[in-house]
């Protein structure tokens, strides 16, 4: 990342500024040390409420921990998380349009999604790593875009990002239409040269279903900002969400049923500057997230990672691979829900596995758990 390096601040200024940056102790008790642990009561009873049925008022509250590591993948103690079955996220994920709004920490998301999905990537015919992109798969009518937020943005010059591509996060919500019109199709993602034709090819394609499912398409929309706000004033940060929380609101008057999810800030010690003082700065955007939502607690979901970052011992703002599937995971667990009334996982394998062979129906997934009377 590009930062103002060195600050214009006095030698003492300086010293302070990097006297806040302390070197990470990871491990508290060496690694060479034995520890024996004796179990006496048997083992703690764990919960048995699916993580998808979670009321997005309850992800709000930060008690903390809200988990453990165990053999390399992450166990939450305020929800069980089931297992993600990739059938069963496709079917799910039918009709369903995924906007990725923030910074390349969603990249990461939407990369790892593309072989789950199956869908086929719609990318401009430039190689900067903050490039837009789009991912379409019309057969299911599933589709998802990510493009880099506005500024306050810290791309290394253009062979980073071009500066025409960034888009602001309002923007991007407030293209998304309301209930019952039209699915999104991604004009906040502009793609350039070949793939503008390539992409209104899928469009025409998908026309005629889309104007048969239009009542039963779902929007998800998942917003991050952290990692280049970090660096500034808190105000910055406190103004740009608000703004962002006013479109949301709009959004959701518009199109009550979108989900809406809100990503955290995360642990990471490296990727800063020595003077920048690293993640220091995510407790306090954490909180003022928490408080610019509070009126919307009961219709958004908040995606609380530090916890989890902090037992997996993440150490870059860009997570490891292990960490950001978890991360992914748990997302997910709030988009699909695994049971309904009337049908049952295997009801919905059976309808989805049909629907490969004959492309004769469309799996039905319920609405997300939030838009459900608690």
């Amino acid at each position: 990342m590009e930062f103002f390096s060195p600050l214009p601040l006095t030698q003492a200024e300086q010293k302070l500024l990097e006297s806040l940056r302390k070197p990470p102790h990871l491990r508290l008790i060496p690694a060479a040390r034995s520890l024996s642990v004796k179990v006496t009561e048997g083992r703690a009873q764990m919960p048995s409420k699916p993580c998808s049925r979670i009321h997005a008022a309850d992800t709000w509250h930060l008690a903390q921990p809200r988990g453990f590591m165990l053999h390399g993948h992450w166990v939450r103690t305020d929800c069980a998380t089931g297992r993600l079955d990739a059938a069963m996220e496709r079917a799910c994920l039918t009709n369903t349009t995924l906007t990725f709004a923030g910074d390349s920490t969603l990249l990461q998301f939407f990369t790892d999604l593309v072989p789950r999905t199956g869908c086929a990537l719609l990318e401009a015919h430039v190689h900067n790593w903050h490039r837009p992109r789009a991912c379409v798969k019309p057969d299911t009518g599933f589709q998802m875009s990510w493009a880099l937020h506005a500024y306050p943005v810290h791309p290394v010059s253009d062979h980073w990002a071009l500066k025409t591509d960034f888009r602001e996060v309002t923007d991007l919500l407030d293209a998304i239409p309301a209930d019952g019109t039209a699915a999104h199709n991604n004009d906040g993602v502009r793609l350039q040269d070949g793939n503008v034709l390539h992409h209104q090819q899928h469009q025409q394609q998908q026309q005629t279903q889309q104007q048969q499912q239009s009542q039963r398409h779902r929007h998800v929309v998942l917003i991050s900002l952290f990692i280049h706000l970090s660096i500034h004033h808190v105000n910055v940060f406190g103004q740009r969400m608000r703004a962002v929380r006013m479109a949301v609101e709009r959004l959701l008057e518009r199109s009550p049923s979108t989900l809406v999810l809100v990503r955290g800030p995360h642990t990471a010690y490296h990727g800063w500057p020595p003077h920048l003082g690293g993640d220091m700065m995510g407790p306090v955007i954490r909180e003022i997230i928490v408080e610019e939502f509070r009126p919307l607690r009961d219709k958004v979901v908040y995606l609380d990672f530090w916890d989890m970052t902090v037992a997996m011992e993440n150490s870059n703002f860009h997570p490891d691979p292990p960490i950001n599937t978890a991360m992914l995971n748990a997302m997910l667990h709030h988009i699909l829900k695994y049971l309904t009334v009337k049908e049952t996982v295997s009801q919905k394998l059976l309808k989805y596995r049909r629907h490969l062979k004959k492309e004769s129906e469309v799996p039905f997934c319920p609405r997300p758990i939030l838009q459900e009377v608690r």
